[in-house]
């Protein structure tokens, strides 16, 4: 990177764009609940960087069929379309569930 970005903002570049190309690989936008779950119902889920470990938030609504689901994960690609950090889409999200 360009030696004129300081560290922390290098760090947050890069953290952002990880997190949009996490968001434009199609199969990353959805996932599969693992384990003892016995649905075949796919579900969203924001996935961002924090301090270099991959980490995931289920994104409220219901299955990916479900309007509020899908209303909530156009508000998130809106919010880091629009450069939000990762921190305040994470807040966002959390505060749909309460």
């Amino acid at each position: 990177m360009s030696s004129y970005l300081s560290k922390a903002m290098q760090r947050t570049l890069v953290c952002l764009l990880a997190v949009m190309a996490i968001l434009y690989r199609q199969g990353d936008l959805k996932y599969t609940p693992g384990g003892t779950a016995r649905t075949n119902n796919n579900y969203f889920r924001y996935s961002y960087r924090d301090n270099g470990k991959m980490k995931h938030v289920h994104i409220p609504g219901g299955n990916t069929s479900s309007p509020f689901a899908q209303m909530h994960w156009e508000e998130v690609q809106r919010l880091v379309r629009s450069g939000a950090s990762p921190k305040y889409i994470v807040q966002t999200i959390k505060n749909w569930s309460s």
